[in-house]
C-alpha cells in the first residue's frame, strides 16, 4: 500500500508525478481521488530552530500574504479549448479554468462569449480579440483550438499557455509549433489522458497565472524602489 500526499489515504495506486518543463514545475496526481497538486506546495516544511506549531503558523502567514498579493492583480485572459458543448473531456476543464479565473478576481471569457459579427470571418474577429487581452490559455484539443494556435499563438509570445497532447510531441506540432512558442517565451505543456483526468491542466493553467501576477509584482517592485532612489552628485 501507498501513501497519497494528497488525499492524506492509503491506497494500492502510487501517486503519479509529471514534471511540467516550461512550467518549471512537478504536478503530484492521485488516480483515485482524481486531483493534482504541485509537488512544492506538499513538501514538508523546513526551518531551523522551529517547531512543528511555528512552522505551521509561519506557513499560513506567508501564505496569507501571497493570496493578498494575488487578490490585488486582475489580468484579462481568453481561454481557448473545445467546444463547450462537446464531448471533449477537455470541455469541462475549459469551464472550470474560467470559472477559477474569475473566483480569483480575473476577467476571464471565451471568444464565443465575444462574438460581434457573424459575417466576420472567425480568425479576423479573434485576432482583434488578442490585441485586447493580457493572456491566452489554449487547450488545444479540437480543429477549432489546433487553428487558433497555429495562426494565434505565435502572437501572444510569454503571455500564451498553450497544452498539446502527447500524441503532438513528436509530430509536426511538438517540433514545429511548440519550439517556435518556446523560442518566443512561450509555455507549451504536453499532456496524457490521466493528466486530464487528475485534473492536472486546470491546475498547471491556474500555477502559470499566479506566475504571471508575481512576475508582474516583482516588475512593479523594483519600478517603485527605483523611483525612490536619489541619485545625490557630490
Amino acid at each position: 500500500m501507498s501513501f497519497c500526499k494528497i488525499c492524506k489515504s492509503s491506497t494500492s495506486i502510487p501517486n503519479i508525478e509529471v514534471k511540467a518543463s516550461t512550467l518549471c514545475e512537478t504536478f503530484i496526481f492521485c488516480k483515485p481521488c482524481k486531483r493534482s497538486a504541485m509537488r512544492s506546495t506538499l513538501n514538508s516544511i523546513s526551518a531551523n530552530n522551529l517547531d512543528a506549531e511555528s512552522a505551521l503558523k509561519a506557513a499560513e502567514e506567508i501564505k496569507s500574504d501571497i493570496i493578498n498579493t494575488l487578490n490585488k492583480t486582475s489580468f484579462k485572459i481568453l481561454v481557448w479549448g473545445p467546444a463547450l458543448t462537446s464531448s471533449n473531456p477537455l470541455a469541462p476543464k475549459r469551464i472550470e479554468i474560467k470559472r477559477m479565473l474569475i473566483q480569483m478576481g480575473h476577467q476571464a471569457f471565451f471568444s464565443e462569449d465575444l462574438v460581434i459579427d457573424g459575417s466576420m470571418p472567425a480568425n479576423v474577429q479573434e485576432a482583434l480579440q488578442i490585441q485586447k487581452f493580457d493572456i491566452v490559455i489554449n487547450l488545444a484539443s479540437s480543429l477549432g483550438s489546433t487553428g487558433e494556435a497555429h495562426e494565434l499563438m505565435p502572437y501572444m509570445k510569454n503571455r500564451g499557455l498553450l497544452w498539446l497532447h502527447s500524441n503532438a510531441e513528436n509530430a509536426f506540432a511538438g517540433h514545429g509549433l511548440a519550439k517556435t512558442l518556446v523560442a518566443s517565451g512561450g509555455k507549451v505543456e504536453f499532456y496524457d489522458d490521466d493528466f486530464v483526468e487528475c485534473c492536472g491542466i486546470v491546475s498547471g493553467s491556474i500555477y502559470f497565472i499566479e506566475h504571471l501576477v508575481g512576475v508582474q509584482h516583482m516588475a512593479e517592485f523594483y519600478a517603485n524602489l527605483s523611483k525612490s532612489l536619489q541619485i545625490v552628485e557630490v
